[in-house]
């Protein structure tokens, strides 16, 4: 009898066959409840390992044993009487053979599936607004401090590649989008979402994560528990590893030391910090002096809590940009605030970016950067770091390093306002106006009441020399957020260089008086340019032994008095005090950490002190360190300082034709205006004052802002 006849005697084709339907009917149940039921996958995956390791077995018994009346019993072999070649024998086999097959198929498409996805799953995850069915002020922030609290975990674990900031979340508040639709716009592989619900001092919590993929639960868990900061605390703790777990990720020692940690013992203190973190998104005035009220008050409750020191940090460092707040005055604070963060937590990444931030805007460059990858070592995807650190390198010329920097901001949180400005303002500084612009057009459909954006289009048509609709974005975005100082400032500045006094100087004594303390950075500029214009310049001299004792900002615009005025040896002290590698014989100091006006100064200087060849040297330098590509007009009145008046009067053409004119009233200053100097330059003199006039009739033609 051969192996096929002996098969079918033994009924292992009968065996294999039922398992083989069997095993096909109870796999493709399972696979539509798991989907409908949101089974976690691998519970399909164990169910199919059992079929396939099941079905050798169901045949290695068939063959073993036989079932007879009296039961099973071992098949005592062949009957010699059996005859072979029974026409059936290859039948049986092609049955089982199919049958394999389509169990096949089906376990491929599953485990083909699962594979694609894991193939593509980055570690990328949204944490989705969590919900909350209480009206109460205080269940609100405290629903929005613990998904701030687990959004913050989950940034700082270094296993996952990428997890979607808060303000860019903020936008699926109540969204109709799917989790498929949502992740596809986030560029996720996971999205979580959950809900709370307070019933008097309980509280119930239902977390869901799905694979964005395949709109498929990865993991879910409710907890009914007694509403306590430690049972806060440990349900966030659980949520996030489960997230990394689901991921594939793996957590550190370090990370898992840093999750036992508790922020804090008060659940008041809680509610309190977390109220002040959503004030200080609005970025203005009135909300960021809440939000400093806020964590003050969450620190008068736990003296302990190290987050709302950084948090006083952060709103204090916001307060000079957009309410107008003496810088110099929040150094101390901030750094207080600072240290005693530090000394109760060490390893917090919000604490050293909050003293980048600080340190950049006391000048001290490299301890900022130090303290800013600080920060982005213990947490590669915290944003204020990203974004801060990201500024600090525009403003120090290293745009390309900057730019790959905002790019990690955003993707981080692509969605967020202030980073599409940020983004924006990189183009504009490396002359790329019209990609910055329609960047900023495209956020404005987004968020079409963010003033900056207006502001910063505004900065766009102003460098290129635009000035009449540079002035039209600029009095949108004051209309927008009045209480800002920055869109004054350009609004002011645009008045002034189309030469409308009639409007720039009242515009000037408003925002003297709106904000006091913003001296010296914006209106000293200002006011020194309305003394230029009205020949009043010996009201901005102050004796140089007095100037010596000031700030380098404040040096520089005392010194371009004297240099206005034509009393070079003031301004050479004074310049010199700040650099005086400028006055030496050695080579020229890179002007990149110093306002490049610095080295326009100290080339006139030079020049109207007889040493030309190191004063083309130090303008060179300058022009390296111009962001504004102002070089053309500082290059003419350089060779005015000079009497070269031919070379003069042809850089302030390319001047004008470049767009790169908006210093043109220095023109007016004494060492510049010392009537006619030669045919060439009064002529180029007279189509810049055309310019002017032209623009100032077009915005006084027009001056709402058109369609966008």
């Amino acid at each position: 009898m051969d192996l096929f006849s002996e098969l079918k005697r033994r009924r292992v084709y009968r065996a294999g066959i039922a398992y083989l339907v069997t095993a096909w009917v109870i796999l493709q149940l399972a696979d539509i409840l798991g989907d409908n039921l949101d089974l976690p996958d691998w519970m399909f995956r164990g169910l199919l390992t059992g079929v396939v390791v099941g079905f050798p077995i169901v045949l290695a018994l068939s063959w073993v044993f036989e079932r007879t009346k009296e039961g099973l019993r071992v098949d005592p072999g062949p009957d010699e009487s059996q005859t072979q070649g029974d026409s059936g024998n290859y039948l049986q086999p092609m049955i089982i053979l199919v049958l394999m097959v389509i169990v096949g198929v089906l376990a491929f498409d599953r485990f083909k599936d699962d594979g694609d996805s894991e193939a593509t799953l980055a570690r990328t995850v949204a944490v989705l607004p969590f919900s909350t069915q209480s009206a109460k002020t205080d269940d609100a922030y405290f629903v929005e401090g613990m998904h701030d609290d687990i959004l913050t975990q989950l940034a700082g674990l270094q296993t996952l590649e990428r997890v979607i900031s808060r303000t860019t979340i903020e936008r699926y508040r109540e969204t109709q989008l799917s989790i498929p639709e949502i992740a596809a716009e986030l560029e996720v592989a996971a999205v979580l979402e959950g809900s709370v619900q307070r019933a008097g001092e309980r509280v119930r919590i239902n977390m869901k994560l799905y694979d964005a993929g395949r709109d498929a639960a990865l993991w879910t868990k409710t907890w009914d528990k007694e509403l306590t900061l430690n049972n806060l605390f440990s349900i966030q703790n659980e949520v996030t590893q489960e997230v990394v777990a689901a991921l594939d990720g793996v957590l550190s020692d370090l990370e898992m030391s840093a999750m036992k940690r508790k922020p804090t013992d008060s659940f008041e203190a809680f509610k309190l910090y977390a109220a002040g973190r959503q004030k200080v998104e609005w970025r203005n005035a009135p909300k960021l002096a809440e939000a400093l009220e806020l964590f003050e008050r969450a620190i008068e409750i736990d003296p302990n809590y190290a987050e709302a020191y950084v948090g006083v940090a952060d709103a204090l460092s916001l307060q000079p940009e957009y309410a107008g707040v003496d810088m110099q005055s929040t150094f101390v604070p901030r750094q207080e605030a600072i240290d005693k963060a530090l000394a109760l937590d060490s390893q917090i990444a919000p604490a050293y970016a909050s003293l980048g931030l600080l340190r950049w805007h006391q000048g001290e460059i490299p301890a900022a950067e130090e303290a800013l990858q600080r920060s982005l070592e213990i947490n590669p995807n915290y944003t204020n770091a990203l974004h801060w650190y990201a500024l600090l390198l525009r403003d120090s010329g290293r745009v390309e390093e900057a730019k790959r920097l905002m790019r990690r901001a955003r993707d981080a949180d692509p969605l967020a306002p202030i980073l599409a400005g940020a983004e924006a303002s990189m183009y504009i500084l490396n002359g790329e106006y019209s990609e910055a612009r329609a960047m900023l057009r495209r956020a404005i459909q987004a968020t079409p009441d963010f003033y900056l954006y207006y502001e910063l289009i505004g900065d766009s048509f102003f460098v290129q020399g635009e000035f009449a609709e540079a002035l039209r974005w600029f009095d949108e975005a004051v209309r927008l957020e009045p209480t800002a100082p920055d869109p004054r400032i350009g609004q002011c500045e645009t008045l002034l260089v189309m030469d409308d006094l009639a409007l720039g100087k009242p515009c000037v004594d408003r925002l003297s008086e709106d904000f006091p303390n913003r001296m010296p950075v914006g209106q000293s500029s200002l006011h020194f340019q309305l003394m230029v214009m009205e020949n009043r310049l010996e009201e901005f001299l102050v004796p140089v032994g007095f100037a010596l004792e000031l700030g380098t900002s404040v040096k520089i615009g005392i010194a371009a008095a004297y240099v206005m005025s034509d009393d070079p040896v003031s301004a050479k002290q004074l310049l010199g005090s700040i650099e005086p590698r400028l006055f030496d014989s050695g080579p020229v100091p890179n002007l990149s950490d110093y306002d490049s006006d610095i080295g326009l100064l100290a080339s006139v200087v030079l020049n109207r002190t007889g040493e030309p060849e190191r004063a083309a040297e130090v303008l060179e330098a300058a022009k390296l360190a111009d962001y504004s590509k102002s070089a053309e007009f500082d290059a003419a009145l350089a060779f005015l300082a000079q009497d070269k008046s031919d070379e003069a009067a042809a850089s302030l053409d390319r001047a004008l034709e470049s767009g790169r004119f908006s210093r043109w009233w220095l023109l007016r200053a004494p060492v510049f205006s010392r009537g006619s100097v030669s045919e060439a330059w009064d002529q180029s003199v007279a189509a810049v004052n055309a310019e002017i006039v032209r623009q100032r009739e077009s915005y006084q033609n027009r001056p709402e802002l058109g369609l966008l």
